[in-house]
């Protein structure tokens, strides 16, 4: 199969090379689950024990990227979702959170799509030895949709000896458009005060538990290789008005292995609208150096990336990788006040 990005080009050119390296590397990366490099910035895409983990009543949360658009044609990355905090039944301690999330990614020529809606629920145990240890543990089950448009490619059968000819049949038979699948994922999170004013957090997160099938050929079997990963991040409070966050994130997927290390640094300034901005600066490993800034606005957290790739792909992307763009709402319920009832005293002559 030869996508559409090789028409045109002369085969003894320096860059029908360059091309076929950038068709293999995005083939590739159709094996690996959709990514943000605000990878905190996408609660239940990180982890389903994340799920209801927030200081509010409610929490909404818009991302959105845009890669590679110097290569070939964009990935496009959306997700959304909402998670609400409900007390645990049955009387037990703790908490309850349950998220939706919905995703939608398109890649390459083909329009490769990917559509995802999760359901999350998590359960949270605060207060733990002498209230320095708080737990977490959340799944979800995720239902997952795949589609390809082939009148988008261009095949060999094109090429009739002297030149490509996107007119000619190609001669190939494809019997599915789309596929389906469910699949799930169980997580783990922790948060553990060191010295009763260091927090540490920690999430262990394995994906596609049963290993799905996902082939445009109903007869054939492709797993689904399971993913897992795993975080930690601290706040250090350098003083009354600076924190720098620390983080490190692994990634690992059947023959892939991603690590981010970094760290933001937040300032709180004294104003209603304008509580915090933050701003620094991540390091994905022989890939690309992520400049993160942001700012809360109200109820709202707002923030924004731009991937500067370094790796040898640079020779094609120019150094542009993605830019991101991420938005969280919290939202808090009305508060309940009871009526005062006032009784006329009666008037004594």
């Amino acid at each position: 199969m030869i996508r559409k990005i090789i028409y045109g080009l002369d085969i003894n050119n320096g860059k029908f090379l360059l091309t076929i390296f950038t068709f293999c590397f995005v083939l590739l990366s159709q094996a690996q689950d959709i990514h943000f490099s605000q990878m905190g910035r996408s609660s239940l895409n990180l982890n389903p024990a994340e799920t209801g983990n927030f200081k509010a009543d409610h929490r909404i949360i818009a991302n959105y990227r845009n890669q590679w658009a110097s290569v070939t044609v964009p990935y496009k990355t959306f997700s959304a979702s909402y998670e609400n905090i409900q007390k645990s039944p049955f009387k037990l301690p703790g908490n309850i959170g349950l998220g939706l999330l919905f995703n939608s990614d398109v890649a390459g020529d083909g329009n490769f799509g990917t559509v995802q809606v999760k359901f999350s629920l998590a359960y949270h145990y605060s207060n733990l030895l002498d209230s320095t240890l708080d737990l977490s543990v959340g799944v979800n089950v995720a239902y997952n949709q795949q589609s390809i448009d082939f009148n988008q490619l261009y095949f060999d059968n094109q090429y009739n000896g002297n030149q490509f000819d996107p007119n000619a049949q190609t001669n190939e038979v494809f019997s599915n458009e789309q596929f389906s699948f469910v699949d799930f994922s169980l997580g783990f999170r922790a948060r553990y005060l060191l010295n009763k004013k260091w927090p540490i957090r920690l999430g262990l997160v394995f994906n596609h538990l049963n290993r799905p099938s996902q082939s445009f050929y109903g007869e054939q079997i492709n797993q689904l290789d399971g993913k897992f990963n795993t975080y930690l991040a601290s706040d250090i409070y350098l003083s009354k008005y600076w924190t720098i966050t620390p983080s490190f994130f692994y990634y690992h997927q059947g023959t892939f292995d991603e690590l981010f290390f970094g760290a933001m640094l937040e300032k709180e300034l004294n104003n209603i609208s304008f509580r915090t901005f933050n701003f620094g600066l991540i390091n994905r490993m022989g890939d690309a150096l992520i400049f993160r800034f942001g700012f809360d606005y109200q109820s709202f957290d707002i923030g924004f990336s731009y991937d500067y790739n370094y790796s040898s792909l640079k020779i094609a992307s120019s150094g542009v990788g993605a830019f991101e763009v991420s938005v969280i709402y919290l939202l808090f319920n009305p508060k309940r006040y009871e009526r005062v009832y006032n009784k006329q005293c009666p008037v004594f002559m």
